[in-house]
This record gives C-alpha cells, structure tokens and sequence, in this order.
C-alpha cells in the first residue's frame, strides 16, 4: 500500500515538473532565442542581428496564426511561410554565411528525422 502511493506521488511530481517545464514562449521570445543562436553559429553583425530577428518575429506570427487554421492547411502554410523567410535570410547575409545558415538548418533536419525515426 505504501508503494503504491510513493508511485503515485512519484509519478505526479515528474509530471508536475515536465508541465513546468514546457512552456509555450511568445514569438518575440522564440524570434530572439532563434537571432541568439544564429548570431552565435554564423557571426551576425547587429545591422544583421536586428534584421534577422524582424524577420523571424514576422515568421513565428505568421505560424502562431497557422495553428489556429485546420490543420488540412498548416503544411501548404508553413512551407510557404518558410520559403518566404528563407529568401529574406538569404538577402541578408553574406555568402559563407549562407552556407553556415544551410549546414545549420540540414543539422536541424537531420536531427528532427532521426528523433522521429526513434519514436516509430
């Protein structure tokens, strides 16, 4: 009987703190954390940093309005969204630092790919 109910307690607190954990960020937030790593990973100017960062503010609104649309059209929408951020990137950075850009983004892919691949 104890044992059931130290599981129990166990249970709720690791659930209580995975809750806390995942928390929904504005998209200020998330276009800042996203400018923070790409000025780290690809040596952005401020003049870059700046504009990048409008850009990806632009970005995480343009989604956040998508997820309320059915979701029939989310993926025609956020591939749209996408391709349009990712014109206005290239024409604000330099060449190396389009390839840096492209690496990054492959790794991302990649990484996305093997976590659901691990899941299935």
């Amino acid at each position: 009987m104890k044992r059931t109910i130290l599981m129990g307690m166990l249970v709720s607190t690791l659930q209580i703190a995975c809750a806390q954990r995942i928390q929904h960020r504005t998209p200020e937030q998330r276009a800042a954390h996203k400018t923070e790593v790409l000025t780290k990973k690809l040596n952005l100017t401020t003049a870059q940093a700046d504009k990048i960062k409008s850009v990806l503010l632009v970005q995480a609104t343009r989604m956040d309005s998508l997820k309320a649309q059915m979701k029939v059209h989310r993926r025609s929408g956020r591939r749209q969204i996408t391709s349009r951020t990712d014109q206005q990137m290239n024409s604000i950075l330099t060449p190396a630092q389009k390839k840096q850009y492209l690496a990054w983004k492959a790794a991302k892919r990649e990484k996305r790919a093997a976590k659901h691949a691990s899941a299935s």
